[in-house]
């Protein structure tokens, strides 16, 4: 019988012919958090890559999020790649302060974060893969998840085998399998403390309901591989129909298609307008204003999200900008020491840490736009950037206020209002530079510096004279 290596071996290299996921591929970046599941996989990778001719790298991320154990988690992949001559990229970024200011779950915050820190490794480095660790056990628990939100047949899909250059030659093999594999080779890996917790609903899913299904079914796991995998098969037949009609198609034409090739037909168009990923209802309200005129030549139509229109005209299905929508400001930006340009604003903030010896380093522009010395030790955190929301308050001036009245009453243009920068930490609002109460600028109380001390945050800020970019 072959051993376990061997087992995931064939399994993975299956996978990896089935998918074309290394066809043309020189170079391959490895995820690594230190868990079993990314251990394996670039152990797996190392074999691969060699026998392949491609460059292989590694990127782990730290999300600060589980305190010294994260630390200890990057020293052992850091150990790792180093006793096997793999270059390792190491990233640090502060995901609870990222979800807070965004106002994201973790998870979410977390995956995003760490996908873009990969791409850009991958543009910088010319890298041509992503290789991630998900197997099968991660598809059944993200099919399970995504059934429970009321998916689609494509969430109904789970974590497809390839997207775009992230390609994952595990997803086929179990955990058990995985594990084993590990403890055939001696492998080192590390355990990550908060899996165990299930006020995440992953974890829950991962910990509880998945085990329940094994109890109905042993094979319960690979059962939902096989059903994840026909789903996929199906959305992409469906998906090629709808990319077969053409974008200028008639409407009863489109009124007599079967509702799966309408709605992603729709869905398509959509896309392409420039309206990103709508919700299902947005997509049925189309369909139904599509199915009513039929046998009309010209009707005014209804407005979806993202600024796009969809009218009746000459008997077509139309799509086109909503003039009638205000563009909608949207940035997040997190602040570092220096220059923080910010283009959807129209402005730019520089922030620094003030000593008196060296203030000649505060570029000239600013010397007539200095808005506010902070007390840099009441400061929660990582600073962020953002346009103000709906109902926010801020605490200063020993009452808590409505921004919104609060730029009101200071006569702000209401252009502005939306998209002047609201600097944040993780406790709410800092400062609003642009905003000034009673001669200074509004800060929450306790952070305002009549003078500046050493060590103190400076927070200065250059309105542009161009429009803000609101692309």
């Amino acid at each position: 019988m072959n051993s376990s290596a061997e087992r995931l071996y064939t399994a993975a290299g299956e996978t990896i012919e089935s998918f074309g996921m290394l066809k043309g591929a020189d170079s391959v970046l490895c995820a690594l958090s230190g868990g079993s599941d990314s251990v394996c996989l670039l152990d797996l990778m190392v074999r691969i890559c060699s026998e392949r001719g491609i460059k292989l790298y590694a990127a782990h991320v730290n999300h600060l999020i589980r305190g010294d154990e994260a630390f200890y988690d990057a020293r052992f992949c850091s150990e790792l790649c180093e006793s096997r001559g793999i270059l390792l990229f190491s990233g640090v970024f502060d995901v609870p302060a990222a979800a807070k200011a965004a106002k994201q779950p973790l998870e979410l915050a977390a995956r995003e974060i760490r996908y873009r820190y990969f791409e850009s490794l991958c543009r910088l480095w010319g890298i041509d893969r992503i290789a991630v660790a998900h197997n099968a056990y991660d598809n059944a628990e993200t099919l399970i998840f995504n059934l429970c939100r009321g998916a689609s047949l494509r969430g109904a899909g789970g974590i497809p085998p390839v997207r775009g250059n992230i390609i994952r030659p595990l997803i086929g093999c179990e955990k058990s399998l995985i594990l084993d594999y590990c403890a055939e080779k001696s492998l080192a890996y590390v355990t990550d403390s908060t899996n165990a917790e299930t006020i995440y609903t992953r974890n829950f899913i991962r910990s509880e309901i998945i085990p329940a299904l094994k109890r109905v079914d042993p094979a319960a796991v690979a059962a939902i591989s096989r059903f994840s995998a026909y789903a996929r098969r199906d959305d992409e037949y469906l998906e090629s129909l709808a990319a077969a009609l053409p974008a200028d198609a008639q409407v009863s034409e489109l009124a007599a298609l079967a509702d799966p090739i309408l709605t992603r037909w729709l869905r398509r168009r959509c896309l392409e307008a420039g309206a990103g990923e709508l919700e299902s209802r947005h997509i049925e309200a189309a369909a139904g204003f599509i199915k009513s005129g039929v046998g009309a030549v010209d009707i005014g139509g209804i407005s979806l999200p993202g600024r796009i229109r969809l009218d009746i005209k000459r008997g077509r299905a139309v799509f086109s900008e909503d003039i009638r929508q205000k563009p909608e400001i949207s940035y997040n930006i997190p602040l570092r020491e220096g220059e923080n340009p910010l283009p959807q604003a129209g402005a730019s903030l520089f922030i620094s840490i003030y000593y008196e010896k060296y203030t000649e380093r505060i570029p000239n522009i600013y010397n007539n736009r200095l808005k506010a010395y902070l007390d840099s030790d009441k400061i929660k955190g990582q600073l962020f950037a953002a346009p103000r929301r709906p109902g926010e308050y801020v605490r200063c001036l020993g009452m808590t206020k409505s921004l919104s009245k609060l730029m009101s009453a200071a006569d702000m243009p209401p252009e502005r209002r939306a998209s002047a920068p609201v600097i944040r930490d993780e406790e709410g609002i800092v400062c609003v530079p642009e905003l000034h109460i009673n001669g200074r600028p509004l800060c929450r109380d306790g952070l305002f510096l009549e003078k500046p001390k050493n060590g103190c945050l400076l927070i200065a800020e250059y309105i542009s004279n161009e429009s803000p970019d609101i692309t």
